[in-house]
Parts: C-alpha cells; structure tokens; sequence
C-alpha cells in the first residue's frame, strides 16, 4: 500500500479497520466472507469490523438474494468512507477560480451569485431558517454553519446588534487566495438566510483578525443598510 494513501482520517483508523476499508477499496463490494480470505482474518473478525464501520458511518450494505438460503450482505464504502482517502477537491478547485479570475474577471462576481444562490435555494435548512422567528433566525445560522465545517457561535449582543463570531472556516484556505469569491459567497449564504437584518463584517481572517465577526442590526439602526462588502 502505498505510503500516501496513510495520510489524515485513513491513518487514523485502527490498523484492523484501515485493513478492511483499504480490502472495500480495492474490490468495490464484497461479502464478509471474502474479505476475510483476502485478509487471512476469521469471518467473524471481518463481519464485526464491518459492523462497526458502518456504525460509524463509512461502510453499508445491500442484500442479494439467492437460490437457497439466506440473502447475503454485499457491503461497500459510503461517501463517507470514500472521504478517507487522500483528496485533490481544494486543489482542482483553486485552478478553476484562477482561470477564471485570470481569463474571465468580469464573470467571477456573477458565478459567486449564481453558485452561492443555488447552493442555499436548494438547501432545504434554509427554507427552515426562513420560517423562524427573526429572533432565533442568527443562532440558527450559527448552528447551519456548523453543520457545514465552520465553528460559529452567537455572542453577547453589542449596542448597536447581535454578532456571529466565526473562529473556524472550512474554506480559509482558498479564501486566502481568493477573497472575493470565498468569503463574498459566505457573507452572500448568510445575508440570503436573514435578508431582514442589515449585516456587517466587522473583523475579518483575511484582515489579521483572529476570527470573523458579521453584526445583524436592523435596517433602520443605520443611515446606509448596504450589505457587508464581499472580500473585506
């Protein structure tokens, strides 16, 4: 097996685990049974491994009828279990937006809205923030965003509106690449989930700051309700 492949959530895995997601891997799907021949394990080692992955989420199963007997258990990874693998998502995704910045500067602001809009229209968590109360609508995109890889919270409520404070960002590493795209997009996801909210990034990663804070005041609490400026 190659050294690479033993890199983040793979490397973690207990090395009798590792073994049976790394046997998944190369055969597709398999029964219990083979995996254990292929292994040198029991039957019973291999179906109580593949039991406990797919409690965690990483291996499922189908059932496959026979002629006789009982219909055996065809197990695969999940999407989950695939993610264990070393990935290139990031990477790919960087040279996407720099040809684009490079060759198309003029679309990257339009792509941003398009993508960001399908994203949130499509997210069936935001049809439930809409139909909150606008009082429980701030902590309710704390916890969205935290449902996504981020770790948001809802602060103490200043003078002049209730923070969000962002201390951890999935994306920051693009973002610091990319500001305008990134981080105007997450700005964009979170002014569509509270339109009725004037909203401000007030620190900013990119910035120096140690964490990202956007203040939600009302409209009328400010001579000019613009919206906060996407990659500031």
């Amino acid at each position: 097996m190659p050294d690479v492949l033993l890199t983040g959530s793979l490397r973690a895995l207990a090395p009798a685990r590792r073994d049976v997601v790394l046997a998944l891997k190369r055969r597709g799907e398999s029964t219990a049974e083979d995996l254990a021949a292929d292994m040198g394990y029991s039957v019973g080692a291999a179906r109580s491994l593949l039991i406990a992955l797919a409690a965690d989420g990483f291996v499922t199963h189908r059932g496959e009828r026979r002629a006789r007997g009982r219909p055996r258990h065809i197990y695969s990874l999940t999407e989950m279990g695939e993610e264990l693998f070393p990935q290139i998502y990031r990477a790919a995704l960087e040279s996407m937006l720099e040809v684009v910045h490079e060759r198309y500067p003029e679309l990257i602001m339009e792509l941003r809205t398009a993508m960001v809009r399908r994203w949130v229209l499509s997210d069936p968590e935001t049809t439930r923030i809409a139909s909150l109360p606008l009082e429980a609508k701030v902590a309710a995109v704390a916890d969205h965003l935290n449902s996504l890889g981020y770790l948001a919270e809802v602060t103490s409520p200043c003078e002049s509106g209730q923070e969000l404070a962002i201390y951890h960002c999935p994306l920051l590493a693009m973002a610091r690449h990319h500001p305008e795209s990134v981080c105007g997009g997450e700005t964009m996801l979170i002014e569509l989930s509270v339109p009725e909210l004037r909203l401000e990034r007030v620190r900013h990663r990119i910035a120096g700051d140690s964490r990202c804070v956007y203040r939600f005041s009302s409209p009328s609490s400010a001579e000019d309700p613009a919206p906060a400026t996407p990659g500031k």
